[in-house]
């Protein structure tokens, strides 16, 4: 009998939602294309909700083991505010001389792969865990 793969959850913020099982953000419902990084940060962002995570914690969540510039996170931020819209700049603070955190209240609900993959697909959608 195969197992069940684990359940993951989809996050709620504002309008915005991210479902860490697809890896895609929704915004009033429509999904954005968002990049892998920018992701990866609001992923991290998520996960450590109502904290402060500094800039050198953001740095290894997104790029684990790699050697980047603090403005690779300043741009991962900007392009994930960009796809936020106007509720942008308040869902990702900055905490001066820290880091960053979550600037709205987020929900979470958990799911399991067998209710995610229940939907249909449309012809430009993206397929769930197949990145790009």
């Amino acid at each position: 009998m195969a197992s069940e793969k684990p359940a993951s959850r989809i996050w709620y913020m504002g309008n915005a939602e991210f479902d860490e099982g697809r890896w895609e953000l929704r915004v009033a419902g429509e999904r954005r294309a968002v990049e892998s990084k920018p992701l990866a940060l609001l992923h991290a962002l998520l996960c450590h909700a109502g904290e402060a995570v500094t800039k050198a914690e953001l740095l290894e969540a997104v790029w684990p083991g790699v050697m980047v510039v603090e403005g690779s996170l300043t741009t991962a931020v900007a392009k994930l505010r960009a796809a936020q819209g106007e509720q942008g700049r308040t869902i990702v603070e900055a905490v001066h001389g820290i880091g960053y955190r979550l600037g709205v209240p987020c929900n979470v609900r958990i799911t399991s792969d067998r209710e995610r993959f229940a939907t249909s697909l449309n012809a430009a959608d993206a397929m769930p865990n197949r990145p790009q």
